[in-house]
């Protein structure tokens, strides 16, 4: 476990925490990256403001996530969005993203099209 992981108390919090770092390795990103962009607490990892993750190669975003701004998944291969995501601006998608547009306004979240 990481330097990074064993700072913090909780069990739940280090395997959130681990969750995060192999997914953000999985489009090129790293612990640091995690460290610099997420706060944990129990399930939830938290991002203060935006989330740019436009033309990234991801698949997934992962459980527990909540954006405190806006959320770009424009460009991205992404298919779904996970249960509970929370997004206090809007989800910036592509005009083919229609499963993610659909979802999004089911949930009643904010999108913009580009």
């Amino acid at each position: 476990m990481t330097k990074l992981i064993k700072q913090y108390l909780t069990r739940a919090e280090a395997s959130l925490i681990e969750r995060y770092i192999a997914w953000a390795e999985s489009f090129g990103r790293d612990e640091a990256w995690v460290k610099d962009t997420f706060t944990f607490e129990g399930e939830t990892a938290e991002v203060e403001g935006g989330l740019d993750l436009c033309e990234t190669p991801i698949t997934s975003l992962p459980e527990g996530l909540e954006v405190g701004d806006d959320l770009d998944l424009s460009g991205t291969p992404i298919t779904s969005l996970p249960e509970g995501l929370e997004v206090g601006g809007f989800i910036c998608l592509d005009t083919n993203q229609t499963t993610l547009i659909k979802q999004a306004k089911e949930r009643g979240l904010t999108i913009e099209i580009i």
